[in-house]
């Protein structure tokens, strides 16, 4: 669908989830029959656009805060702007990531009939009972009562019929457990990730695994999600994960914490910049491989003469008898502009018990003169030349406060940099506002945070006054 055409169907489509219908039902309890018993369902979540709007402080945006906050107060004559919009996927994904249906769900405030202003703005709406819907190519919208569906799917179909589908299943039984109360979580951006459906509807090599492996994953994904939210809060953006995983798949997760951060003792010294670091039981990740994903790991030990006889000298599991599972990596120094970005880094991977004799051989043969390193039972150790010189001990940021303690983990401290020198393009402006950047994973979930360099300001708006800056000052400097 062409841009020119989506301009005249979005319209449309806040035109008719005005008009009218008989399905009153709140929107929460319409989705959340949708999705009972729909094995389809792969992924599920809402957008509280409401609250976006308000943390953006959109009515006081100079030169464009009245026209928005006219077209919002008009929009909010036809939606419940208080409602979130919800969205609902269902599998399975293609090659590019798409899913095979998306339905986004809208409250609907105003049920009066605004068909002949549909009609003025180009689409054509067609009436199925209480229905009244549109289409165009891949996307339809129909509205019942207070309830409006979009409907996008990547292939031909009958708009009529998937939207009656729609309407039909969402006056049935509500979900009950897991699902219905990731349903009631609240967020900026909510995103729900059912794995169970994820692989009933996979088209992957999983199918091609035996009776007894389809069999454990069934297990290890039944009743098991990953639930997202971001939310734009004061001074940062937020992105957190959880999961709620069966006994059986809790049991093969593979990240380990290290409350001691050993590994920040074997990456030398100097000012860190940047840091990432993981620690990983390597034996569970070989078994997954051997019981789930076997041609992997077959492919990668027969990748190379140096890899196959690497791995007839590691003997029995030689993911596990060559590495212990921790490493890190850390970006010492300030990076200067004049020098070409060329950082200097020091390493650090965790040798298993077997694996010395390999890295000193691999160490011999690829090392040259571009790293200084050390080699014992246990670790590899090393960095570029000039890493840490003239430092006697390494400095990790505050925002670095876990690097090293969970499975991954690591951050980008730009506080004190100079972000204009670094000439980066328009669209990547909203650096000169971050002042760090975090993450960190457990078997639990995990968050990525972006903190500003203002804690007491939404970043939200923080990033719009930034670029409307940004806007007024290119439009200034215009030569009429």
């Amino acid at each position: 669908m062409s841009f020119k055409q989506i301009i005249p169907f979005i319209a449309a489509f806040f035109l008719l989830i005005a008009c009218g219908g008989k399905n009153n039902r709140p929107i929460k309890e319409s989705v959340s029959a949708f999705m009972h018993e729909n094995s389809n369902v792969v992924a599920f979540g809402s957008i509280d656009y409401d609250a976006i709007l308000n943390k953006a402080e959109y009515k006081k945006i100079p030169k464009f805060g009245k026209i928005l906050e006219s077209e919002f107060a008009r929009l909010g004559n036809s939606l419940n702007t208080e409602s979130p919009v919800y969205v609902v996927m269902e599998g399975p994904f293609d090659s590019n990531g798409n899913p095979m249906t998306t339905y986004a769900f809208v409250d609907v405030k105003n049920q009066d009939s605004l068909v002949e202003r549909i009609g003025a703005a180009g689409m054509f709406v067609e009436e199925d009972g209480d229905m009244k819907f549109t289409s165009n190519e891949d996307v339809a919208i129909g509205t019942n009562g207070n309830l409006a569906v979009v409907v996008i799917q990547e292939k031909e179909y009958d708009a009529k019929a998937v939207l009656s589908d729609v309407f039909k299943k969402v006056r049935g039984d509500v979900s009950e457990g897991k699902t219905n109360e990731l349903l009631n979580t609240k967020g900026d951006f909510v995103i729900n990730a059912h794995l169970e459906n994820l692989y009933g509807t996979s088209n992957t090599s999983l199918e091609n695994l035996d009776a007894s492996k389809k069999e454990s994953i069934k297990k290890m994904t039944q009743g098991s999600f990953v639930q997202t939210t971001m939310n734009f809060e004061k001074g940062q953006l937020a992105i957190r994960t959880k999961n709620f995983f069966a006994p059986e798949l809790k049991k093969r997760m593979f990240l380990k914490k290290d409350p001691s951060a050993k590994v920040i003792s074997n990456l030398g010294t100097g000012k860190v910049r940047v840091g990432i670091a993981a620690n990983v039981d390597v034996l569970k990740v070989e078994k997954l491989m051997d019981d789930f994903a076997p041609e992997l790991k077959r492919n990668f030990l027969s990748g190379s003469s140096e890899v196959a006889l690497a791995a007839m000298m590691l003997g029995d599991n030689p993911l596990t008898n060559l590495l212990s599972g921790v490493a890190g990596l850390a970006v010492v120094g300030d990076p200067n502009v004049m020098m070409g970005f060329i950082p200097d880094v020091s390493f650090n991977v965790g040798i298993g018990k077997k694996g010395r004799p390999l890295f000193e051989l691999w160490a011999s043969e690829k090392g040259g003169d571009r790293f200084k390193y050390t080699i014992t039972d246990t670790d590899l150790k090393g960095g570029s030349p000039n890493a840490g010189a003239g430092s006697t001990s390494l400095t990790i940021p505050a925002c670095g406060k876990d690097f090293g303690k969970f499975g991954i983990t690591g951050f980008v401290d730009l506080e004190g940099l100079d972000i204009e020198s670094f000439g980066l393009p328009r669209a990547y402006k909203a650096a000169n506002i971050v002042k760090n950047i975090t993450f960190k994973m457990d078997n639990d979930g995990g968050e990525f945070i972006i903190r500003s360099t203002n804690p007491s300001q939404n970043i939200l708006k923080q990033v719009i006054d930034l670029y409307v800056k940004d806007i007024e000052k290119t439009i200034s400097n215009l030569v009429i």
